[in-house]
């Protein structure tokens, strides 16, 4: 399958033909029923988080405080739409640690915590991955005092 290969698109379509073994993806045009158009363009992944999208991401319900909070989050927070396409990878792989990323209720900057686990050393983990997404993505970070707390100030 050539690298450039996206995907098809279903004109008209019987479910059944188009997967198993009965779909080629050489075929240009498989039957009557079951057209395939194929693009042959690069596709770049661009995601785009809108204020509703992130706090869903985040896990928050979508409320007028909750989209007011985001979106003052998202005005204060320099740079962060160079890092908001990340946020959902980031968030995946805090979770590993019993991190999280979440909206701060003291300040308008979203919040990298963690929740110690006493079965484990998670939090030596959480820091350095913290730490590594920081210098990966020139993030600025304001480490609450005795917490395993991060602000995200901004981009540097």
């Amino acid at each position: 399958m050539p690298e450039e290969y996206f995907g098809c698109l279903y004109l008209r379509t019987n479910l059944s033909t188009c997967s198993g073994k009965n779909w080629n993806p050489k075929q240009k045009f498989a039957t009557i029923d079951f057209h395939l158009f194929y693009f042959q363009q690069r596709i770049s992944m661009h995601l785009e988080l809108t204020p509703e999208a992130l706090l869903r991401q985040l896990g928050y319900t979508v409320t007028e405080q909750t989209l007011s909070q985001i979106n003052r989050i998202m005005e204060t927070t320099q740079g962060l739409d160079k890092f908001l396409p990340h946020i959902p990878s980031f968030s995946d792989a805090l979770a590993v640690e019993k991190g999280y990323i979440a909206m701060s209720n003291s300040e308008d900057y979203l919040k990298i915590k963690c929740d110690p686990d006493t079965n484990a050393d998670n939090l030596a983990a959480f820091t350095e991955l913290v730490n590594h997404w920081a210098d990966k993505y020139k993030l600025s970070l304001k480490k609450v005092e005795d917490k395993h707390t991060y602000y995200i100030i901004g981009h540097n």
